[in-house]
């Protein structure tokens, strides 16, 4: 005897069995969505802004003195923190609506966002709710600038290695590389005891 099969009974995939192309490609659109807000929300970049949108100026200046703006990767992340080291460094608390009073300034950053486009973005970060772990999250933001950069420079060593470049240059560039690499390996330091001290209870 044959068991009625259940049209209703998901696929593996998890979607209902009964839609039709339309419907699953709004299914995994939305999908997509939610995975890409998922990895924004847990970006280091992302909460060290939302972190330092709730600082006053002094602390966010002693935070942003151990970070470089080359630092910040991702293009808006960069631009919030240049405004709000401005900010910072005038005396001026850095929260989202000065950031977004600042914003309609210029910025000397390119390409250069829309007021709206701030907006969106403060309002994205200011509202995610996962706790607020400043030093935390500027040290794996250096971390992860200090990994990048030996990608960086292996990779313009090889081009040069392979381009037969002369041997005074690939030395040049090696040793700037190494004195680069010590000054971004103390901030990495120094920024992991500031987050194993806050985390301790002690500044």
């Amino acid at each position: 005897m044959t068991t009625p099969t259940d049209d209703s009974e998901p696929e593996p995939d998890g979607l209902p069995a009964r839609l039709d192309h339309t419907e699953r490609e709004v299914y995994n659109a939305i999908a997509d969505h939610l995975a890409t807000q998922a990895l924004a929300v847990v970006d280091p970049e992302n909460n060290l802004v939302a972190a330092l949108l709730n600082l006053d100026a002094a602390d966010a200046s002693a935070v942003l003195a151990h970070i470089h703006n080359e630092d910040v990767q991702g293009h808006m992340p960069r631009v919030m923190i240049t405004l709000i080291r401005e900010l910072a460094a005038a005396g001026t608390p850095p929260t989202p609506q000065a950031v977004a009073a600042r914003a309609r300034g210029p910025i000397t950053i390119t390409p250069h966002p829309s007021l709206r486009e701030v907006v969106t973005y403060l309002s994205f970060v200011y509202t995610s709710r996962l706790p607020l772990t400043v030093w935390a999250d500027a040290h794996q933001v250096v971390e992860d600038s200090y990994r990048r950069s030996f990608a960086e420079h292996g990779a313009r060593m090889e081009q040069m290695a392979d381009a037969f470049a002369p041997i005074d240059d690939l030395e040049r560039l090696t040793g700037d590389a190494v004195r680069l690499w010590r000054t971004m390996r103390q901030r990495v330091a120094t920024l992991a005891e500031h987050a194993t001290n806050r985390s301790a209870g002690t500044r």
